[in-house]
Order: C-alpha cells, then structure tokens, then sequence
C-alpha cells in the first residue's frame, strides 16, 4: 500500500500534458510466471513478499493505463546486499543507485509489461 499511498499524494502533481517517469521498485519474487515454474523455490521468502510485489505490478499497469503520457516501471534495483537479503545477493544498494540514475539520466525506460532488470533483461509478469 506504499506505493499507492505515495503515488495517490503526488497525484495532483500528475498532467497529462507533463512526460513523467514513475519508477516503482520492484523485486524478482514479483513475477507470477516464475513463481508458477519454481525459479524461486531455493529461496526463503515469505508469501506476503511475494504477494506484494505482485500487486505491485499490477498498480504499475493500472496506473500506466490511466495516465497514458506517463511513463510507469517495475524496475528491480537488483539483488542487493542488505540485512535482509537473500543467499545470492550480488550488488551494493549503492551500485544500483548510480545505474538507476544513469538509465534515467540516458532516458532508458519506457512502459513494458514485466519488471525491467537493470541489465535491460525483461522478467514476465
């Protein structure tokens, strides 16, 4: 509900006629389709995770849908190394950071159905 109660408080901030990139954070564990096929059954993750992060995607497509001149992502910053990471976290939060703001800097997102990967790979929702 976090990303609905942000993006609900910027709403007014929304024109049609303004070109804006909304990115939502997203994660892997997201996608129905690899959960479907069991990529992620090594993993220790709870079903409320996962069930956020689906959700996730579909505020993403319905709010794609109705601001048509926006542009809105699912974007996975990566496996990062925190404090709740999972056993094959391989980035630094900060690696991920700088990256995320190059792409935006290069105007490299756009609508896709699915969570864009920083490496530009495009995971099925």
């Amino acid at each position: 509900m976090g990303v609905f109660r942000v993006l609900k408080a910027l709403n007014k901030n929304f024109s049609n006629e303004d070109k804006s990139v909304v990115l939502n954070l997203n994660s892997r564990l997201g996608s129905i389709n690899r959960q479907c096929v069991g990529i992620y059954n090594n993993l220790e993750v709870s079903y409320s995770y996962r069930i956020a992060k689906a959700s996730q995607n579909m505020l993403t497509n319905c709010l794609r849908q109705e601001f048509k001149n926006h542009i809105f992502v699912s974007l996975m910053p990566g496996k990062l190394k925190t404090q709740i990471a999972q056993t094959d976290a391989d980035a630094l939060p900060s690696e991920s950071a700088k990256k995320i703001i190059e792409l935006w800097e290069q105007d490299k997102f756009k609508n896709e159905n699915g969570i864009k990967e920083l490496s530009g790979n495009l995971i099925e929702w």
